[in-house]
Protein backbone atom coordinates (compact mmCIF):
# COMPACT_ATOMS: atom_id res chain seq x y z
CA UNK A 1 0.00 0.00 0.00
CA UNK A 2 2.51 2.51 0.87
CA UNK A 3 4.70 1.80 -2.35
CA UNK A 4 1.69 2.25 -4.21
CA UNK A 5 1.01 5.55 -2.56
CA UNK A 6 4.50 6.87 -3.20
CA UNK A 7 4.74 6.16 -6.72
CA UNK A 8 0.70 7.62 -7.27
CA UNK A 9 2.40 10.42 -5.50
CA UNK A 10 5.74 10.72 -7.58
CA UNK A 11 3.70 10.28 -10.78
CA UNK A 12 1.10 13.64 -9.56
CA UNK A 13 4.59 15.64 -9.07
CA UNK A 14 5.76 14.66 -12.32
CA UNK A 15 2.54 15.33 -14.04
CA UNK A 16 2.78 18.50 -12.89
CA UNK A 17 6.60 19.37 -13.61
CA UNK A 18 5.61 18.31 -16.95
CA UNK A 19 2.70 20.50 -17.30
CA UNK A 20 4.42 23.50 -15.93
CA UNK A 21 7.21 23.62 -18.76
CA UNK A 22 4.96 23.17 -21.39
CA UNK A 23 3.09 26.18 -20.21
CA UNK A 24 6.32 28.07 -19.57
CA UNK A 25 7.35 27.10 -23.17
CA UNK A 26 3.83 27.70 -24.84
CA UNK A 27 4.16 31.20 -23.55
CA UNK A 28 7.70 31.55 -24.83
CA UNK A 29 6.04 30.23 -28.00
CA UNK A 30 3.11 32.87 -28.07
CA UNK A 31 5.49 36.01 -27.29
CA UNK A 32 7.15 35.14 -30.41
CA UNK A 33 4.45 34.73 -32.76
CA UNK A 34 1.02 36.77 -30.98
CA UNK A 35 1.29 40.48 -31.14
CA UNK A 36 1.48 41.04 -27.36
CA UNK A 37 2.44 44.48 -27.28
CA UNK A 38 -0.73 45.73 -29.58
CA UNK A 39 -3.05 43.41 -27.77
CA UNK A 40 -2.03 44.67 -24.20
CA UNK A 41 -0.51 48.06 -24.72
CA UNK A 42 -2.63 49.66 -28.15
CA UNK A 43 -5.93 50.99 -27.45
CA UNK A 44 -6.96 52.55 -31.08
CA UNK A 45 -9.81 53.84 -30.13
CA UNK A 46 -8.51 55.46 -26.67
CA UNK A 47 -5.80 56.77 -28.57
CA UNK A 48 -8.23 58.33 -31.26
CA UNK A 49 -9.62 59.98 -28.54
CA UNK A 50 -6.67 61.28 -26.87
CA UNK A 51 -5.19 62.54 -29.97
CA UNK A 52 -8.52 63.79 -31.32
CA UNK A 53 -7.92 62.43 -34.84
CA UNK A 54 -10.30 59.70 -36.43
CA UNK A 55 -10.02 56.45 -35.49
CA UNK A 56 -10.43 54.93 -38.95
CA UNK A 57 -6.77 56.91 -39.30
CA UNK A 58 -5.19 54.92 -36.23
CA UNK A 59 -6.63 52.20 -37.57
CA UNK A 60 -5.73 52.44 -41.24
CA UNK A 61 -1.92 50.07 -42.09
CA UNK A 62 0.58 51.87 -44.63
CA UNK A 63 2.91 50.03 -46.62
CA UNK A 64 6.21 51.98 -45.54
CA UNK A 65 9.66 52.51 -45.80
CA UNK A 66 12.35 53.14 -42.94
CA UNK A 67 16.05 53.80 -42.55
CA UNK A 68 17.87 53.96 -39.40
CA UNK A 69 19.65 56.68 -39.38
CA UNK A 70 20.67 57.91 -35.21
CA UNK A 71 21.95 61.67 -35.33
CA UNK A 72 24.45 60.53 -32.05
CA UNK A 73 24.16 58.43 -29.07
CA UNK A 74 20.69 58.40 -27.15
CA UNK A 75 18.47 59.84 -30.45
CA UNK A 76 15.19 58.95 -29.59
CA UNK A 77 13.88 58.99 -32.91
CA UNK A 78 16.60 57.02 -34.98
CA UNK A 79 14.66 55.92 -38.19
CA UNK A 80 12.88 58.24 -40.45
CA UNK A 81 9.92 57.97 -42.54
CA UNK A 82 11.26 57.54 -46.60
CA UNK A 83 7.77 56.26 -48.04
CA UNK A 84 4.44 55.43 -47.05
CA UNK A 85 1.61 54.25 -49.33
CA UNK A 86 -0.82 55.60 -49.37
CA UNK A 87 0.85 58.71 -48.64
CA UNK A 88 0.25 60.87 -45.17
CA UNK A 89 -1.31 63.27 -47.54
CA UNK A 90 -3.31 61.08 -49.29
CA UNK A 91 -4.43 59.13 -46.09
CA UNK A 92 -5.11 62.78 -44.03
CA UNK A 93 -6.79 64.25 -47.12
CA UNK A 94 -4.66 67.60 -46.82
CA UNK A 95 -2.61 68.47 -49.21
CA UNK A 96 -0.40 70.43 -46.85
CA UNK A 97 0.83 67.44 -45.21
CA UNK A 98 2.79 66.56 -48.15
CA UNK A 99 6.06 64.84 -46.60
CA UNK A 100 7.35 64.20 -50.52
CA UNK A 101 11.57 64.97 -50.06
CA UNK A 102 10.64 64.98 -46.09
CA UNK A 103 12.76 62.51 -44.32
CA UNK A 104 10.07 62.05 -41.47
CA UNK A 105 11.90 61.60 -37.87
CA UNK A 106 9.50 58.70 -35.83
CA UNK A 107 9.70 55.55 -33.57
CA UNK A 108 9.66 52.16 -35.35
CA UNK A 109 8.50 49.42 -32.85
CA UNK A 110 7.34 46.18 -33.32
CA UNK A 111 3.13 44.92 -32.55
CA UNK A 112 4.98 42.18 -30.86
CA UNK A 113 7.04 43.79 -27.92
CA UNK A 114 7.43 47.05 -28.34
CA UNK A 115 11.11 46.79 -28.86
CA UNK A 116 12.58 48.43 -32.14
CA UNK A 117 14.13 46.56 -34.93
CA UNK A 118 17.60 43.96 -32.86
CA UNK A 119 20.80 45.64 -33.14
CA UNK A 120 21.70 42.38 -34.35
CA UNK A 121 19.86 42.88 -37.67
CA UNK A 122 21.14 45.97 -38.01
CA UNK A 123 24.45 45.06 -38.28
CA UNK A 124 28.03 46.42 -38.44
CA UNK A 125 25.82 50.00 -39.53
CA UNK A 126 26.73 49.07 -42.59
CA UNK A 127 24.41 51.06 -45.33
CA UNK A 128 23.18 47.76 -46.99
CA UNK A 129 21.30 46.22 -43.66
CA UNK A 130 19.55 50.10 -42.47
CA UNK A 131 16.51 50.44 -44.97
CA UNK A 132 13.40 48.48 -44.45
CA UNK A 133 10.03 48.12 -45.52
CA UNK A 134 6.61 46.81 -43.17
CA UNK A 135 3.28 47.16 -42.78
CA UNK A 136 2.56 49.28 -40.17
CA UNK A 137 0.45 51.36 -38.25
CA UNK A 138 1.25 55.31 -38.08
CA UNK A 139 0.25 56.70 -34.29
CA UNK A 140 0.49 60.12 -33.55
CA UNK A 141 3.48 61.34 -31.23
CA UNK A 142 3.30 60.52 -27.72
CA UNK A 143 0.30 57.51 -28.36
CA UNK A 144 2.30 54.52 -26.88
CA UNK A 145 4.17 55.94 -23.20
CA UNK A 146 8.25 55.67 -23.55
CA UNK A 147 8.09 55.53 -27.48
CA UNK A 148 10.19 58.38 -29.39
CA UNK A 149 10.04 61.79 -28.61
CA UNK A 150 7.31 64.61 -30.65
CA UNK A 151 7.63 62.43 -33.28
CA UNK A 152 4.95 59.72 -35.24
CA UNK A 153 4.83 56.12 -34.51
CA UNK A 154 5.23 53.30 -36.67
CA UNK A 155 4.07 50.50 -35.21
CA UNK A 156 5.17 47.42 -37.62
CA UNK A 157 3.14 44.02 -38.06
CA UNK A 158 5.04 41.19 -37.05
CA UNK A 159 6.20 39.34 -40.17
CA UNK A 160 6.30 42.15 -42.52
CA UNK A 161 9.91 43.40 -41.60
CA UNK A 162 11.73 43.00 -45.03
CA UNK A 163 15.46 44.12 -45.61
CA UNK A 164 15.44 46.29 -49.18
CA UNK A 165 17.90 45.01 -51.35
CA UNK A 166 21.58 46.24 -51.89
CA UNK A 167 21.20 48.47 -54.82
CA UNK A 168 18.38 49.89 -53.15
CA UNK A 169 19.80 50.39 -49.96
CA UNK A 170 22.64 51.86 -51.67
CA UNK A 171 20.49 54.19 -54.21
CA UNK A 172 18.06 55.46 -50.63
CA UNK A 173 21.15 55.53 -48.73
CA UNK A 174 22.92 58.08 -51.55
CA UNK A 175 19.77 60.28 -52.38
CA UNK A 176 19.54 60.77 -48.35
CA UNK A 177 22.90 62.70 -48.33
CA UNK A 178 21.49 64.79 -51.13
CA UNK A 179 19.97 68.05 -50.17
CA UNK A 180 18.23 68.89 -53.42
CA UNK A 181 16.79 65.87 -52.79
CA UNK A 182 15.66 65.16 -49.06
CA UNK A 183 15.21 67.75 -46.32
CA UNK A 184 16.21 65.82 -42.70
CA UNK A 185 13.52 66.36 -40.07
CA UNK A 186 16.53 67.51 -37.61
CA UNK A 187 15.54 70.18 -35.82
CA UNK A 188 14.67 69.72 -32.42
CA UNK A 189 17.53 67.28 -31.60
CA UNK A 190 21.49 67.58 -31.10
CA UNK A 191 23.91 65.00 -29.48
CA UNK A 192 25.04 65.76 -26.26
CA UNK A 193 28.14 67.43 -25.93
CA UNK A 194 31.30 65.18 -25.08
CA UNK A 195 32.64 66.17 -21.40
CA UNK A 196 36.19 66.87 -21.68
CA UNK A 197 39.13 64.35 -20.89
CA UNK A 198 39.36 63.65 -17.27
CA UNK A 199 35.70 65.01 -16.56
Amino acid sequence: MGSATTSNSSSKIAGFLVTAVLLIVAAVVAKMFIPYYRMTEVDFSAIARKHQVKEALVRQEFDVTVGYRPRGEGDPNPWVITEMKPSWAEATGDPDLDETGFARRCAFVSEKDGKSVSKFWLGAMNYKDLYWTAKAWRLPAGALPGQGRGRPILLYRAGTLEKLSFTQSDVLHVDLRDTRKWEMDDEDWTPPATAPAGE
